[in-house]
């Protein structure tokens, strides 16, 4: 079962293969994506920290966040992944299929609410620009 924090959620369902932070990043990300996206009935454990994508993170060091910002950067992907569960309606540590996320995420999240959670992340822009990814989209219809 794969794990994932809930703001990652919402990177999911938007993804549209724009910047990354390393090439094992990206070559995790996608894996985990492609994975999801083929079955989309698979379960999925709601994380509000480190997890299967952080895994190949190049700023994840001892499970804790360490990308250079200008925010105190673990604590901002906590507030994150708990604005996102609250928006959601979801606990921490709960398990849904990806399909059931994927819906709640793309139905719930407006982009007002993406400015908001997502206040300070470089992909933010596209995040907006782009709207809901359309694998995602044929998912969760």
């Amino acid at each position: 079962m794969k794990k994932i924090r809930a703001h990652h959620l919402i990177c999911f369902s938007r993804h549209h293969d724009t910047g990354w932070y390393s090439k094992d990043y990206e070559k995790n990300f996608k894996a985990i994506f492609k994975d999801i996206i083929k079955n989309p009935n698979q379960k999925i454990k709601i994380k509000r920290d480190c997890e299967d994508i952080c895994k190949k993170c190049p700023y994840v060091k001892n499970k804790t966040c360490n990308k250079p910002s200008k925010y105190k950067i673990n604590h901002w992907v906590k507030v994150m992944d708990n604005k996102t569960l609250r928006l959601i309606k979801i606990k921490p540590d709960t398990i849904h299929t990806a399909k059931e996320l994927l819906k709640l995420v793309s139905s719930k999240i407006t982009n007002k609410d993406l400015r908001n959670i997502c206040k300070g992340c470089e992909y933010l822009p596209n995040c907006l620009r782009l709207g809901i990814n359309k694998s995602v989209k044929k998912i969760i219809k």
